[in-house]
């Protein structure tokens, strides 16, 4: 009697699990204008999820495998921002500040790490002028595991002197290129 008790209890509370969204989805993140994106994460298994951007006008959902994964792809407009993406399931997550534009991944050998962190003195004297909003910066660690990861540990920061000393100097100068010639 006390092992179906205790296997009760264990079903009632994993069902309830807060939903949540791997690293790469959160407040200042940029998503790929006019295409759809896919928005996914963890929650109780079966759980409805309900998602809701602020450039649209209802919401949308979706129900969680039974091992409590989901994912759905969303719409995206013309660059522009800041927005609201809400998620909603057990629990409830409001992104903030999430622009919409242009999405490059920045890759490659030590020299895309190079910033102003090593002192280069491009990066060091544009430090000064790096306030632009409209840049985002999702630098991803160095990591080793035995097994693939679903998930990170790394946040979007926005472009500021400080954060763009530390960024790759290749990825801001591209960056800042391809921000003169989109428009918000």
């Amino acid at each position: 009697m006390r092992i179906f008790l205790i296997l009760g209890l264990l079903i009632s509370f994993h069902s309830k699990a807060d939903v949540r969204l791997p690293a790469i989805l959160g407040d200042h993140m940029v998503l790929q204008q006019r295409t759809q994106v896919k928005i996914w994460g963890w929650s109780g298994p079966s759980e409805m999820v309900r998602i809701k951007a602020q450039w649209n006008n209802g919401w949308d959902s979706v129900r969680a495998t039974g091992s409590g994964r989901w994912e759905l792809k969303i719409w995206t407009p013309a660059a522009g921002g800041p927005f609201e993406l809400m998620i909603k399931g057990n629990n409830e997550i409001v992104l903030k500040d999430v622009m919409i534009g242009e999405v490059w991944v920045c890759g490659g050998q030590s020299n895309m790490e190079w910033s102003g962190s090593q002192r280069l003195p491009q990066s060091l004297e544009e430090a000064p002028n790096a306030n632009n909003t409209n840049i985002r910066f999702f630098y991803v660690p160095h990591t080793t595991s035995d097994h693939p990861q679903d998930d990170v540990f790394a946040k979007w920061v926005v472009c500021s002197p400080d954060e763009m000393r530390k960024f790759s100097a290749i990825g801001y100068f591209f960056a800042k290129q391809v921000n003169a010639v989109t428009s918000y």
